[in-house]
């Protein structure tokens, strides 16, 4: 192989593990309207409340809305539900450092028209 191939594998093969994984797509649809509630009441806590509280880091939680129809619309709404959703999944009672990418367009990674995402901290506050 030459180097320009070698180069390739290599930044495919390390880009792997930030590559959202679409097959665990959540298909919120298939969530009760009482759980979609208690998503969205799912609090984000501020840096500066976060600080001075005490609280259990439950790891990174990601939520990306995409649009793979024309009938589909990628949203922030929708992004930050899915994160929410992630956050709850792990036990937590909140999310902290909240942060939503710029739209993007079509992605082969994501398997989107669109697509929004959000990353967050699942937090359970004591």
């Amino acid at each position: 192989m030459n180097s320009v191939a070698h180069a390739a594998l290599l930044l495919l093969s390390l880009s792997g593990c930030s590559i959202p994984r679409p097959w665990e797509r959540v298909d919120l649809d298939d969530v009760k309207q009482e759980q979609v509630f208690a998503i969205d009441a799912l609090p984000e806590i501020k840096t500066e409340t976060l600080n001075k509280a005490r609280y259990t880091s439950l790891g990174s939680v990601e939520g990306v809305s995409c649009k793979r129809s024309s009938k589909e619309v990628a949203s922030w709404e929708d992004a930050i539900r899915r994160t929410k959703y992630r956050a709850m999944q792990k036990g937590a009672n909140a999310i902290a450092n909240l942060s939503c990418e710029e739209p993007k367009g079509r992605s082969l990674t994501t398997l989107c028209f669109e697509s929004i995402r959000c990353i967050a901290t699942a937090v359970q506050v004591n």
